[in-house]
């Protein structure tokens, strides 16, 4: 089970990884207990950066966990999930979170990592066969493959050139945003030195009127000297 992010409101950014509102007293379970009680073994469990919606107030991001069967021929994968083809609220101004996705790699190559003492962080790095799941699906996971479940991110409030810089520069820092995304969506310049972030002001400032006037000319509202 994971966690998704809840919404952001008129005033504040939403939760990271915050669970769902309708179950507000509903725990994550732990890792070292699920390992403990069923024959699986954990990659990683971490947030997803770009997964919170982008607004004025940024949405709560989803995490993604990845696991494989651990001394066992194979498990059997049950998945009853929600927002796989849509996001389930496209948020008031701001842009939506993703949806879930869940997906395997078949016949991995994750076994020659553990041989070479490799950590995998990322199932991107695993060579195989990848298979995009429904989110309603059961599956029969062999010793070799490797499921991942992306949960939800949530929707942002308000135009994300509003949002103050020094937010977007902290959750870059946290990698809860990613340096393209400030810049592309957020029209945040930032200037990198290891785990330092600061932005580039006056830099911002031309970015975002650059991201206006292009807002201007895919409006389907002409500009006010073309009316």
């Amino acid at each position: 089970m994971g966690l998704g992010g809840v919404g952001a409101s008129p005033h504040k950014d939403g939760i990271d990884t915050g669970g769902a509102y309708w179950a507000p007293k509903a725990p994550i379970p732990n890792m070292e207990y699920n390992e403990q009680d069923y024959p699986i073994l954990y990659l990683y469990r971490d947030e997803v950066t770009d997964s919170g919606g982008a607004g004025t107030y940024r949405g709560g991001v989803g995490m993604h966990y990845t696991w494989k069967p651990h001394r066992t021929d194979q498990i059997q994968n049950v998945l009853a999930g929600v927002g796989g083809a849509v996001p389930l609220s496209r948020g008031i101004s701001g842009h939506p979170g993703t949806p879930i996705r869940p997906r395997v790699i078949r016949d991995s190559d994750v076994n020659e990592r553990f041989a070479d003492r490799e950590m995998v962080d990322s199932i991107d790095d695993l060579e195989g066969e990848v298979e995009t799941l429904p989110t309603k699906a059961a599956d029969v996971q062999k010793p070799d493959d490797i499921w991942e479940v992306r949960t939800a991110g949530s929707p942002g409030y308000g135009d994300p050139l509003l949002r103050d810089p020094a937010d977007v520069a902290a959750d870059v820092a946290r990698s809860v945003v990613s340096k393209a995304a400030a810049y592309d969506v957020y029209g945040v310049v930032l200037e990198m030195d290891g785990s330092d972030v600061t932005v580039r002001e006056s830099e911002t400032v031309e970015r975002r009127e650059e991201l206006r006037d292009q807002r201007l000319v895919n409006s389907v509202i002409p500009a006010e000297e073309e009316r």
